[in-house]
């Protein structure tokens, strides 16, 4: 009998002692998990929902490389969903480094750049559908709320930008997702939010962690987050930036 009870004793204690374990274990999960649409242009398309009209799914670019959440004022599924009172400088792809944005579908070459000079030679042409300027557009007081999935974030800033009507009906950027951490899992067609410090957690023994800053932000803003790089070419070091 006493040996029974000992050995109920230790079953307890090794029990209390694993409690930590599984609460970490635990913690680990993903809050939501997104599914998303892998475009023929090889983009992330999800679907959001904007100030709780729940009843009307958009269709939006996941881009890591831009600033704010966009709505697409072309596109007649956005109209009248926020109300766009006021107005922000756009700065659009207008750096001085290569920058490999998830948003974009090419790799892409600052031909004003001296250390990208005679890199590779450009022989043809293609259309480019993003500017290189700064211009004005409208945006709304930060009182907007997005969602994907069942993750609903307040606070937030909308900006509409004129894209073709059948491009998508806008862009979530960094300002929703730095809320979380974020993987990715293209096999799985899926993206995993996790509490912010449990994706770290969450990570394989196997995933390479990468030095991350952030640049090309307003004043008073993070900016875009980016991985710095060195890359050699033909015997020659050049320094870039990978957005995250």
């Amino acid at each position: 009998m006493k040996r029974i009870k000992r050995i109920s004793a230790i079953l307890v204690l090794c029990t209390l002692l694993c409690l930590p374990e599984l609460h970490a274990q635990i913690s680990k999960s993903p809050v939501d998990t997104i599914p998303f649409e892998l475009g023929a242009d090889n983009r992330l398309y999800v679907t959001v929902y904007i100030n709780g009209q729940d009843d009307r799914p958009l269709r939006f670019l996941l881009d890591t490389g831009a600033t704010d959440v966009v709505l697409n004022s072309n596109s007649p599924r956005t109209e009248g969903l926020a109300a766009f009172t006021g107005s922000v400088e756009n700065n659009s792809a207008n750096s001085v480094e290569t920058l490999l944005d998830t948003g974009a579908t090419d790799v892409v070459l600052n031909s004003n750049s001296p250390r990208t000079e005679g890199l590779a030679s450009f022989t043809g042409s293609v259309e480019n559908n993003s500017a290189n300027s700064v211009e004005t557009i409208p945006s709304t007081e930060p009182s907007q709320v997005v969602r994907m999935g069942s993750r609903a974030i307040s606070g937030l800033k909308l900006v509409a930008i004129p894209y073709p009507p059948d491009a998508w009906d806008g862009v979530l950027g960094l300002s929703y997702l730095r809320n979380f951490d974020v993987r990715i899992d293209y096999r799985r067609k899926s993206i995993f939010l996790y509490e912010l410090g449990d994706g770290q957690k969450a990570a394989s023994d196997k995933a390479v962690r990468l030095k991350m800053d952030y640049r090309l932000g307003d004043p008073g803003e993070s900016g875009v987050p980016v991985v710095p790089v060195g890359v050699r070419v033909g015997g020659v070091d050049y320094s870039y930036s990978l957005s995250a």
